[in-house]
């Protein structure tokens, strides 16, 4: 990101802003797991019961949104005029973000995501995809690609799951809920942000199990969003397609490896 006079006007604006979507994240936390509206009262009274809730709700917003600021809050032009296709691509990560982080709450506290959760990344997915097709038809087409590429490689995920361990191997919560995730990345985009997914819920749920084994705690499901979400913004933040090039570069050694010890 250049530093200007713009640009750090836009990093205030984006820290202001993440007050009110801290607040939306702690409190539709709260109501979107019983499938409920936000718009009724309540909400003093949950910030007194869990204050704890709001502050960290507070926190990762403001985190997240200063970083996606800072990486993707160029929109200006050399001339000073705003670049309309990287004010978009800027507004649907703000946007969706506090939305991404109520799907980290709930499924972390109660082993689910919500449908009105996965509905609104669909709605807000499917806005941008299209607004941008107005300037770049390939890009709305990549979209639409990437939430197909997401929902069959969970699909497929979940049928042999139910097939060789005769068990649910990906819940259909998280299948509805990574599905219009795609829309956001594109195909290649959706390739990286699936594979991270997986390497990271599998190196963490290690670890988990180690701690739950020390402290004889009993075996529990690991719900899976968590790493959906973490993976969106590795993918986000991270060199463009850079799964698919370490992956790559892991096959070639491991083919090199394998070629060298058959000679």
């Amino acid at each position: 990101m250049i530093i200007n006079k713009a640009n750090i006007i836009l990093m205030i604006v984006s820290v202001i802003l993440s007050i009110p979507a801290g607040i939306f994240t702690a409190w539709g936390s709260l109501r979107y797991y019983k499938e409920e509206s936000i718009f009724k009262k309540g909400m003093k009274e949950s910030f007194k019961k869990e204050p704890g809730r709001y502050f960290l709700a507070l926190f990762l917003n403001l985190i997240l949104f200063a970083l996606i600021t800072y990486f993707k809050g160029n929109i200006l032009s050399g001339e000073g005029n705003i670049m309309i296709p990287k004010l978009i691509e800027y507004l649907k990560y703000i946007l969706v973000t506090p939305v991404l982080l109520i799907a980290l709450f709930v499924d972390i506290e109660y082993k689910v995501i919500p449908n009105r959760v996965s509905i609104l990344v669909l709605e807000i997915g499917l806005f941008f995809a299209a607004f941008s097709g107005i300037y770049n038809i390939h890009k709305f087409t990549d979209s639409l690609f990437g939430m197909l590429v997401a929902f069959g490689t969970f699909l497929v995920i979940s049928i042999l799951g139910g097939l060789i361990a005769g068990k649910e191997a990906m819940g259909l919560g998280d299948l509805k809920f990574v599905t219009p995730v795609g829309l956001f990345f594109g195909m290649y985009g959706m390739i990286n942000l699936i594979m991270t997914s997986f390497v990271t819920s599998a190196v963490i749920s290690v670890f988990v199990v180690i701690i739950r084994a020390i402290k004889k705690e009993p075996d529990k499901y690991i719900p899976f969003g968590p790493f959906i979400v973490l993976s969106f913004y590795i993918t986000l933040f991270a060199p463009q397609n850079f799964a698919i090039t370490y992956f790559m570069m892991l096959s070639d050694r491991l083919g090199n490896l394998i070629t060298k010890g058959q000679s």
